[in-house]
């Protein structure tokens, strides 16, 4: 999952991020501390997002004057209302920041409620709708949506939906990185859609199928069922139909799209903990631990990027994987904590 753009208010809409600040484990403790270190210049960002998840807390405690003269400026450049922004006299703002001045009840309605508008025009009502899970380096989670679907989320990715379902609507999940679904189809007959950020939609009635969306590209494998695609080119909409035992992947510098016949096994080992190699290229590989596992890959040579492999590895351990790749594929491979190197024989 990449974070690189977002702001301190979508960090603060986030709710990985806003478990990590308010209750955080070894989960959450582990993904952030390391992407703080991998992205040093945001820690004034991740500071401000902490900040913003404080105040928007329901709490006892007032105001400053800064913190109510910042959150107005924070309002006024968030709705980008024309005219003059109006900040509030540092006089005013002290005496509203006094409890003297009013009995505490009447002062913490009047905040809660500033509160209240305040985060719904700066984050947005839907931003407060969605439910988001984020899978750390290595790790894969199984996760149940509302209607009963099934997801399994691989490695460093992160699924969202709407928190409500009500039955009435489409049911829409918006995808980072790469899972697997297992849709249940509904008397309803409400479609299912999924959502990338590579401006393609999968859409199912009922059907697994596996959605892969990162850097190295996208693509979809439709296991059983049909499913629909619908991919956005330019103004125009394209639409795809695909049958059992297919893969459709994005061509980004086209724009276009290649069609072909798969071995699904191969295409959904993952879910398995497990990678099936067939005439591979290392390339791919380099990848997979990059992507994966957040691993920043040296090559000694580049006729080495164009080696196939035919074979598997297990990939619930890195280490484990690493040696695996080693012994089977006859490579060198040195690993000093994220960086890895890789020579031939």
């Amino acid at each position: 999952m990449s974070y690189t753009h977002y702001q301190a208010e979508d960090f603060a809409a986030d709710e990985f991020f806003i478990r990590w600040v308010k209750t955080p484990d070894s989960e959450t403790e582990a993904f952030w501390q390391e992407w703080i270190q991998t992205h040093p210049a945001q820690a004034d960002t991740i500071r401000e997002a902490r900040e913003l998840v404080g105040l928007l807390e329901t709490n006892k405690d007032f105001p400053t004057a800064g913190q109510i003269n910042r959150m107005r400026q924070h309002i006024h450049s968030r709705t980008g209302r024309a005219g003059k922004v109006i900040s509030m006299p540092q006089k005013q703002a002290d005496q509203i920041a006094r409890p003297w001045y009013q009995s505490w009840q009447k002062l913490a309605a009047v905040f809660l409620a500033f509160l209240s508008c305040s985060a719904l025009i700066w984050l947005g009502i839907n931003r407060f709708t969605k439910v988001a899970y984020h899978t750390a380096y290595g790790q894969i989670q199984t996760i149940q949506l509302p209607d009963g679907s099934m997801v399994t989320l691989n490695a460093n990715s992160v699924l969202r939906y709407s928190r409500t379902w009500d039955g009435t609507r489409d049911r829409e999940v918006w995808l980072e990185g790469e899972a697997f679904f297992d849709v249940k189809h509904l008397k309803t007959h409400n479609r299912f859609l999924v959502h990338t950020q590579d401006n393609l939609t999968v859409e199912v009635l009922g059907t697994t199928f596996n959605v892969f969306e990162r850097k190295s590209g996208t693509r979809v494998v439709l296991q059983t069922g049909k499913v629909k695609l619908n991919i956005q080119q330019g103004q125009k909409q394209e639409q795809v139909l695909m049958q059992p035992g297919e893969q459709v992947e994005l061509v980004e510098k086209t724009g276009r799209y290649a069609k072909k016949k798969v071995n699904t096994q191969q295409a959904l080992a993952w879910k398995a903990h497990k990678l099936v190699f067939d005439n591979t290229s290392m390339a791919e590989i380099v990848a997979v631990l990059e992507e994966n596992y957040g691993l920043h890959v040296t090559i000694a040579s580049p006729e080495l990027l164009q080696k196939k492999l035919v074979g598997s590895a297990p990939t619930h351990d890195v280490d484990v994987f690493l040696s695996a790749l080693a012994k089977s594929f006859n490579l060198k491979i040195n690993r000093n904590g994220k960086e890895v190197s890789i020579a031939g024989p």
